[in-house]
């Protein structure tokens, strides 16, 4: 029989080694890809990187008239900030009323856990399920190379 030490050892290295390997798959594939974005102008995902640089860094804050997402993310950015510092002091307001009792503390504890163990559930409908529509039927002067929406601007636009 193993000496309990021993076995408290050998427990302590299989669950490091465990979290290790863990870390290892969860981390690895976001490295590899962070490490790849720097690859150059004519390379890809893979290995080996064909050259050096920060082009794609470049392209992507390069001003575009076409998918501009700079003013979207910064609008995200800061409906990110503006909704973690209202949770941080709702979450601090809330952990202090916890440290005292007082009238209602019981609901108000169970009520906080029952959002930590069913966050997405509380609060939420799904709307009933609808049968999906029919397609769109063509109008009987398109094409089968012309949508629908073309042909409606020809028709609008032509002579009657």
């Amino acid at each position: 029989m193993i000496h309990w030490r021993t076995r408290q050892q050998v427990v302590k290295v299989v669950l490091a080694a465990l979290t290790l390997a863990f870390l290892v798959y969860q981390w690895l594939p976001i490295l590899t890809m962070a490490l790849l974005s720097f690859t150059g102008p004519d390379g890809g995902t893979t290995f080996p990187m064909r050259g050096v640089s920060v082009y794609w860094y470049r392209e992507l804050l390069r001003v575009q008239s076409v998918d501009d997402f700079k003013p979207p993310m910064l609008r995200s950015l800061l409906l990110a900030l503006t909704c973690s510092a209202t949770t941080a002091v709702l979450a601090v307001a809330a952990a202090q009323a916890m440290r005292a009792r007082f009238r209602g503390s019981g609901a108000f504890f169970y009520l906080v856990l029952l959002g930590v163990m069913a966050p997405g559930k509380c609060g939420t409908t799904k709307p009933p399920l609808r049968p999906e529509a029919p397609p769109p039927t063509m109008p009987a002067s398109t094409t089968a190379t012309e949508s629908p929406a073309m042909a409606a601007w020809s028709a609008a636009e032509s002579p009657q």
